[in-house]
């Protein structure tokens, strides 16, 4: 079957080759995938700033539809639109899951674009949403670095359907136009603020940038990073979702509660204009990869 490889790093390292399909057991679940979201993790991988495998296949998540199961599965996730998960690999034309927990059903009202921008998009954004709530008083302020990101657009409806803190955006300029509009269309111009920022604000930073960051390290501001790593002064988070909380997110979206925005939707054969793409363009909500 068809999957977008890597093997070694740059962007000759990647292309679509053929690969064995894997074992299917009694606990398995077949997807046919239709779509995988293209993501700075991908991105990071290529580049080499991630460890990766000498061959290894891209992605960790898709939306597909659920073709065939085994003995041990139910037979009513046939035709289902799902979201799946799976560390080995979604960027290839089937997926074999062995763990029921990592397959998410999506509501008719979701479609497959939607869906897939939460599969390291709106998914980070409620692992953030869930730490800020956590630390965050009445009045704390909460600093957004690269609150134009599909994360950061995605934590701004998430923290303002809370309503108990304070947003302020730290946008690039090259950026400011697009997330202004973006706001505005979402009706959230009022709940954002730009006023002084107190010396107990959390700095949530989702671009990675690490000048940025730094300075508000040296102003003696709390960090909490998903991208930086190994930093003194910047709290790295990460941590997965159930799937109950999965369940969560996908109802907000069928309920229109909560809003994601695709930029591109290349085919697989256009992988190598997808990165380029990507790597040189600024966040203009998902770029998304189609098996269709």
């Amino acid at each position: 079957m068809k999957a977008v490889v890597q093997n070694g790093f740059g962007l000759s390292s990647v292309a679509v080759t053929d690969v064995d399909e894997a074992p299917f057991l009694p606990m398995s679940a077949e997807i046919e995938t239709k779509k995988v979201p293209l993501l700075p993790y991908d991105i990071m991988k290529i580049n080499g700033e991630l460890y990766t495998d000498k061959q290894t296949t891209l992605g960790y998540g898709a939306v597909g539809v659920v073709t065939k199961v085994g003995a041990l599965r139910s037979k009513k996730l046939i035709g289902q639109r799902v979201i799946v998960l799976d560390q080995n690999g979604t960027f290839k034309e089937k997926i074999v899951s062995n763990m029921p927990p990592l397959i998410i059903p999506i509501p008719d009202e979701v479609a497959d674009e939607e869906a897939v921008a939460v599969i390291g998009g709106v998914d980070t954004a409620y692992m953030l949403m869930k730490k800020i709530i956590r630390a965050a008083t009445a009045t704390k302020q909460v600093v957004i670095l690269g609150a134009n990101s599909v994360v950061g657009i995605s934590l701004i409806q998430l923290l303002k359907n809370k309503g108990n803190v304070t947003i302020i955006p730290e946008v690039r300029q090259e950026s400011r136009d697009y997330f202004d509009r973006l706001v505005e269309s979402l009706g959230m111009d009022a709940f954002l603020n730009t006023e002084k920022i107190m010396a107990d604000a959390l700095v949530v930073d989702i671009a990675g940038n690490q000048g940025l960051v730094s300075l508000y390290k040296n102003h003696g501001f709390e960090i909490i990073s998903v991208v930086i790593q190994g930093v003194p002064g910047i709290k790295f988070v990460s941590a997965p979702l159930f799937p109950n909380e999965y369940a969560l997110i996908l109802d907000m979206m069928a309920q229109k509660k909560l809003r994601v925005f695709i930029d591109k939707d290349f085919s697989v054969n256009q992988i190598d204009e997808a990165i380029n793409y990507q790597i040189m363009s600024y966040s203009r909500g998902r770029n998304v990869i189609s098996f269709d």
